[in-house]
């Protein structure tokens, strides 16, 4: 049975006295593993997503009524310096997607002032696997760079020129010899076809 993505925008997160975050969020309500996206707006007056999903996550599971405890979160970062020119010219990495990163919260309590967070959280690795299931209910890769060949750079200060087979919502891979997909171990910087 397919799912739905549902998307909605919700304000003062958690509540209007605290962080009043605006959120994107697009979710996947299942009966065990609920998926939920969190990007941020422009217009978020609090914290990041990133600085305060301790209180972001429990707030939208309760505003969504579903259970924090079966929820696979993902923070979204668009692209925000779409120009590698203009990364260079502020000393930042060029962007060429969004990346996701899986948060899995661990356990609810109350903070001193008896705000409902989470007591612990975890940054999860990506992987292709939970790639495969963001694209499914994105209905859209989560590059648009498939089979180009992107310049990288390493830490050795080597360039590399490689095909891209397949990205992860943080990293890119090149396909092996063997038909499995290898990490590329490198910054993408570009692309030899332009």
């Amino acid at each position: 049975m397919n799912q739905q993505l549902i998307t909605t925008t919700l304000n003062e997160m958690p509540d209007k006295e605290t962080f009043n975050a605006t959120l994107w969020v697009r979710y996947v309500p299942l009966d065990l593993g609920s998926i939920i996206i969190l990007t941020g707006l422009s217009s978020n007056m609090g914290k990041s997503i990133t600085w305060g999903i301790e209180y972001y996550a429990p707030a939208v599971a309760s505003k969504l009524g579903l259970k924090v405890e079966y929820c696979h979160f993902f923070i979204h970062s668009p692209v925000i310096i779409e120009s590698p020119e203009l990364a260079a010219r502020l000393k930042l990495p060029p962007e060429f997607d969004a990346t996701y990163m899986q948060v899995n919260v661990s356990s609810l309590m109350c903070d001193d002032y008896q705000r409902l967070c989470a007591d612990r959280y975890t940054l999860t690795e990506p992987s292709l696997k939970m790639a495969s299931l963001l694209e499914k209910y994105l209905n859209q890769p989560l590059t648009k760079h498939l089979g180009r060949p992107g310049v990288f750079y390493t830490q050795d200060a080597d360039t590399l020129v490689r095909k891209i087979s397949a990205y992860d919502g943080k990293n890119y891979y090149v396909c092996g010899s063997q038909g499995q997909h290898q990490k590329i171990k490198g910054q993408l910087v570009g692309f030899d076809d332009e």
